[in-house]
């Protein structure tokens, strides 16, 4: 049996056209996608086609979420699937590829999340971006990867599981330490050199299922800057299972008394029943003095993204899970170690 490659369209820029200048989805761009690609590459192979959803993705909800992996899922399962690209809009693709490299830990096929900085009716690199995929899903190697290419750079597949937050203003995407999976040199791939990189022997060994299968919502994150007061994040009447607070890139966060400190803020939370996890700190770094009493009160996420964080702590808590486990496990290579 010829196996193909499965597409689930989810909507996102890739699945948009502008209209009156405004971005909206468009029916019709899925199609458009495919109809690039073979005009563009003379590729005229068949593609398994799903629909679970279509939404812009600072839309997307846990529904939407939750049927993305449903549909995943189900296509992995087919035998007549040799990997799966998935369409994304970037605004929350950071989230969607750390969650589904955890969830999906142990898939056995490749699966590679695409999407475009513009619609493809205006020049969007979503064309580019799924001819990657499919040159990089005939290599089988089994995971979650994203392919991208950014302006004036060579085309990357990241992992899923180190996809880091897109860049401000320029939408440049990019993995945690830029430590980007490989990169297409010459009409082939080329993995990153990088002694932290991930090798083909490692991503090829089978691997057991996380276990986390599910999202909570009951998480609150909190990003400081100069003049945050903590107090706000505490109120009384609605108070969630965890807070992810995120370090600065020292692996500090404010330890002055009262308000405009965290180590108070973080007291209370736990008098209230809800963990406290900080991230991201690197294993091996000296603690500075202004925090040092803050790593004994709450839960510290090391080696890994925030957004990692925040996707261990809401899989954990939806699936049963301890934080602390979640998040000691390294299930997709998530951790720089």
């Amino acid at each position: 049996m010829e196996k193909r490659i499965a597409v689930i369209f989810t909507g996102g820029t890739i699945g948009s056209v502008t209209r009156e200048g405004v971005i909206g989805l468009d029916e019709g761009a899925p199609d458009l996608l495919l109809e690039q690609y073979t005009k563009r590459y003379g590729d005229k192979r068949e593609f398994k086609k799903y629909y679970p959803v279509s939404v812009l993705s600072e839309n997307m909800t846990p529904y939407e979420f939750g049927k993305i992996a449903e549909c995943l899922s189900l296509a992995a399962k087919e035998e007549d699937v040799a990997g799966i690209i998935l369409t994304h809009g970037t605004d929350t693709l950071t989230f969607t590829a750390n969650a589904l490299a955890v969830m999906f830990s142990d898939i056995s096929v490749p699966v590679v999340i695409v999407s475009s900085f513009k619609p493809l009716t205006e020049g969007g690199n979503g064309v580019q971006n799924f001819k990657a995929a499919v040159d990089f899903i005939s290599l089988e190697i089994p995971g979650v990867f994203v392919a991208y290419q950014n302006f004036k750079e060579p085309m990357r597949i990241h992992l899923g599981a180190r996809l880091a937050e897109t860049e401000q203003l320029t939408g440049r995407v990019s993995s945690i330490g830029n430590l980007h999976f490989a990169s297409l040199e010459g009409g082939r791939f080329v993995l990153n050199s990088s002694p932290k990189n991930v090798s083909l022997k490692s991503l090829a060994e089978p691997k057991k299922p996380s276990g986390l299968t599910s999202l909570s919502t009951d998480v609150v994150t909190v990003v400081p800057h100069t003049g945050t007061d903590f107090e706000y994040y505490l109120l009384k009447e609605r108070i969630p299972r965890a807070y992810v607070i995120k370090l600065y890139h020292s692996g500090t966060c404010s330890g002055v008394s009262g308000k405009f400190g965290v180590m108070k803020f973080i007291e209370r939370a736990r008098e209230e029943g809800s963990e406290v996890v900080l991230a991201p700190f690197p294993s091996g770094m000296a603690k500075y003095e202004s925090s040092g009493g803050i790593f004994d009160k709450a839960l510290i996420a090391t080696d890994i993204s925030f957004e990692m964080c925040v996707v261990k702590v809401m899989l954990a808590l939806g699936s049963g899970v301890g934080v602390s486990e979640a998040l000691s496990r390294n299930y997709a290579f998530e951790k720089l170690i």
